[in-house]
């Protein structure tokens, strides 16, 4: 990720700043900013987003080679997934929506953002959803995709077997990661073949829990978070590998909420429910796909 992303409230005294429920070094720029796309939501809890203004100085940021392209085109950002890009029980502007505001004001071109994400889809659901020729060829012409999916492949009721012992991890889960894998190969084969000779960019998500996180999780004992950990671990690293082999872009979004060790807890990230971002999370998020779209080192600034 572009900007350094702190998380605990004992830094301030320190002289970091917060930003949008987002801590950030002195000096530094958040990436989301300005811009306002149109919006076109299927599913999402968002149909038209305001973004709040900054008053931090410019980040220097800079594209990958070619992207986007010198254009007066509009460019489309297109969102794919469950209830995270959806946004659901935020009450906020998910995160595909803020990624393109910030593209928006990067590019200074317009950006068109279309949230196919619908809360409960898995990712066989998705690879259902290509059928739609709509759908198909939304992703097919998009100049970024964005995805996060997969956690409802996965029943949370396995960590815990009779009287809510925990049961053995990992090989109550192999079926089903076995199935994901399957399906999630189909569905980013399914979007090369709509999006061959499209240059844009396709960025795959991570979670930081695919079960109950902060306090929430932490209620139902150190048992339910050590193997929630161990079964989230598993499936990020079973989409990077299934996103790298097809030439598409794996975002961790486990460290920027839980540390380098995994421990941290992603309380103000979280919404009540422990399971979705809150707002600050949905800002989090987005920084951390744009760091990935725009790359820091070269004069080139994101203006306020």
């Amino acid at each position: 990720m572009s900007p350094v992303v702190l998380l605990g409230t004992a830094l301030v005294s320190a002289g970091i700043a917060v930003a949008a429920g987002v801590l950030v070094p002195p000096g530094a720029q958040s990436l989301i900013r300005g811009g306002t796309p149109s919006v076109a939501t299927t599913g999402s809890s968002t149909t038209g987003s305001s973004y709040p203004e900054a008053a931090r100085p410019s980040y220097p940021v800079t594209a990958r080679p070619n992207w986007p392209p010198p254009s007066s085109a509009a460019l489309s950002v297109v969102g794919l997934g469950d209830s995270v890009p959806a946004g659901n029980a935020c009450g906020c502007a998910p995160y595909v929506e803020l990624v393109a505001g910030a593209i928006e004001n990067r590019s200074g071109r317009p950006v068109r953002a279309e949230n196919l994400a619908q809360g409960g889809l898995t990712t066989s659901d998705v690879l259902a959803q290509l059928q739609d020729p709509g759908v198909a060829a939304s992703v097919a012409h998009a100049d970024v995709v964005l995805v996060t999916v997969g956690a409802n492949d996965l029943d949370g009721d396995a960590l815990a077997g009779p009287s809510d012992v925990p049961v053995v991890t990992l090989p109550a889960y192999r079926d089903a990661l076995a199935e994901q894998r399957a399906d999630l190969d189909a569905l980013l084969g399914r979007m090369d073949d709509l999006r061959r000779g499209n240059r844009g960019r396709v960025l795959v998500t991570g979670y930081w829990n695919v079960f109950l996180d902060g306090p929430e999780g932490e209620d139902l004992g150190p048992d339910y978070v050590a193997h929630s950990n161990a079964v989230t671990v598993a499936d990020n690293e079973l989409v990077a590998a299934v996103t790298r082999a097809h030439g598409d872009e794996y975002v961790d979004l486990y460290t920027p909420f839980k540390g380098t060790d995994g421990h941290q807890v992603a309380a103000s990230q979280l919404a009540s429910d422990g399971d979705h971002p809150s707002a600050a999370g949905h800002y989090l998020i987005a920084e951390t796909v744009l760091g990935a779209l725009f790359r820091p080192g070269q004069a080139t600034m994101i203006s306020p």
